[in-house]
């Protein structure tokens, strides 16, 4: 008796939406150099015309480039995530303090977001849309040179 296996191919879609159709969202630091102990104002601007919605707990995220890669530095400790923050059409203002564990590393931040999510809801809950990820240019934490 003889056996015959066939293949059989089958092709599934799936509808995605696309990165293209997100809101426009800009993450930028005020300084290209920081001197430990500075502020770091970050400030991040939806030039969407509706909200879009960060992590109620930790908004943003530092991230350090070691290893040709960035991987995140702890800066807040959260007991819960929190319910979500709502940034409208302009400008919303972050901050942290540098210090001297940063000195001399490439750095950047990135702010995660959603968009038409419902209100009044932790980020994880809310049933965004969908999700994006913004980033600020780079930046570094040191002395600066005296001239």
């Amino acid at each position: 008796m003889r056996i015959a296996a066939a293949a059989v191919a089958a092709t599934v879609l799936i509808a995605v939406p696309s990165l293209a159709d997100a809101p426009k969202v800009n993450v930028e630091v005020s300084r290209q150099l920081y001197e430990p102990g500075d502020t770091v104002e970050i400030a991040v601007t939806n030039e969407a015309a509706g909200a879009v919605f960060l992590q109620g707990c930790a908004s943003f995220q530092l991230e350090v480039f070691e290893n040709e890669s960035y991987r995140p530095v702890e800066l807040e400790k959260c007991a819960s995530e929190g319910e979500a923050l709502e940034v409208p059409n302009g400008q919303f203002d972050l901050s942290f303090v540098s210090t001297n564990s940063l000195s001399g590393k490439i750095l950047r931040i990135s702010v995660p977001y959603g968009w038409g999510c419902e209100s009044a809801r932790p980020l994880s809950q809310a049933r965004c849309t969908e999700f994006a990820t913004a980033h600020s240019s780079n930046f570094r934490v040191g002395k600066k040179d005296k001239q």
